[in-house]
Formats: C-alpha cells, sequence, structure tokens
C-alpha cells in the first residue's frame, strides 16, 4: 500500500514530480551556463580583464573577489555545464527508475542527491556572512533531505508490495568452444 506523504500524493507521484522538476531546472541551468560560456568565449580574455578593471575602479566589488582569472571561469563553466547534463541524466534516471519501479535506479540517484548536498554545503560554507551561510544551509538540507527521503519512502514501498517482480537478471552469453 502506498503511503501518502502529502495531499493525495504518495511517495510515488513525488519521486515522478521530483524527477521532472530537476530534469527541468538542470535543463534551464544548462542553458543558462551555455550562454554564459558562450558569451565568455566571443567576448575573450581581453574583455574579462577590461570589465574586471573597470570593477576595481568603481569599487563595485562584483569581480573583485574572483578567485581565479579568464582560463578559471572558462574551466569552472565547462565543469559546472558537465554537472549539470550529470543532473538532467540522474533526474530522467529517478523517472525511469520510479516509473519502472526499479530499486537499483532510485539508489543511484539517492547517491547523487547525497554528493549533490555535501558539494552544496562545502560550496555555501565558503562563501558570505555566517547568517547567510546559515539560511542557505537550512534550505539546501530541507530540499535535498526532502527529496532523499520520499525517494527512500518509494523504495520501501516497492521493496514491501508482495506482487513486486524481481528485476531482471543479465548473464553474459557466451558459446563455448567445440
Amino acid at each position: 500500500m502506498e503511503r501518502q506523504i502529502c495531499y493525495y500524493c504518495g511517495a510515488s507521484g513525488w519521486t515522478k514530480a521530483i524527477a521532472w522538476i530537476q530534469i527541468f531546472l538542470y535543463a534551464f541551468a544548462t542553458l543558462a551556463i551555455g550562454f554564459a560560456l558562450s558569451v565568455m568565449i566571443v567576448s575573450g580574455q581581453d574583455a574579462f580583464e577590461q570589465a574586471r578593471k573597470e570593477s576595481l575602479d568603481r569599487g563595485s566589488g562584483q569581480m573583485e573577489n574572483l578567485p581565479f582569472g579568464y582560463i578559471g571561469l572558462v574551466v569552472y563553466l565547462v565543469v559546472s555545464l558537465l554537472v549539470v547534463t550529470v543532473g538532467i541524466v540522474m533526474g530522467i534516471v529517478l523517472l525511469k527508475g520510479s516509473r519502472q519501479r526499479n530499486v537499483k535506479y532510485l539508489k543511484w540517484w539517492i547517491i547523487f542527491a547525497a554528493v549533490c548536498l555535501v558539494w552544496a554545503l562545502i560550496t555555501i560554507a565558503s562563501n558570505g556572512t555566517i547568517w547567510g551561510i546559515i539560511s542557505e544551509a537550512i534550505f539546501t538540507v530541507a530540499m535535498y533531505g526532502f527529496g532523499i527521503w520520499v525517494v527512500r519512502t518509494h523504495i520501501q514501498e516497492i521493496e514491501s508490495d508482495p506482487r513486486r517482480e524481481p528485476p531482471p537478471q543479465y548473464h553474459a552469453a557466451y558459446a563455448e568452444k567445440p
């Protein structure tokens, strides 16, 4: 029997909603990072250094805390693009795992979410004021924690279902030599 988590939607419905939200948000992030990366590459290093110098002259502080230069920022954006692409794939894995009731896929997503949570907390801890860090950390733990809890509940439902079929077993096929 499916446990009702919130309103009239059980863990299965929430898991699918989390998957679609993740796919949508990571796709949007892919577009945004791709746009930023293309602007960086098209404008070049000279334009970056000029903008950095103007920012320092105005004292706006927007670019003065940047720990790396042009090449570092381009590398950071490329790595970020790869990470959000993996996020899209993991959203699809979560959706497929929920639809097929495949516990293995759901557990892979939980591992991904836990790694993202740790990474987000490390990133948050390295920036900002103490109150900003605390508020962002609480929000991040609440969001990732809710997702992990819902997916874990969905796994428990699948595993406790008496009609559950075992996952397919794949064996290596080989021919005997005569």
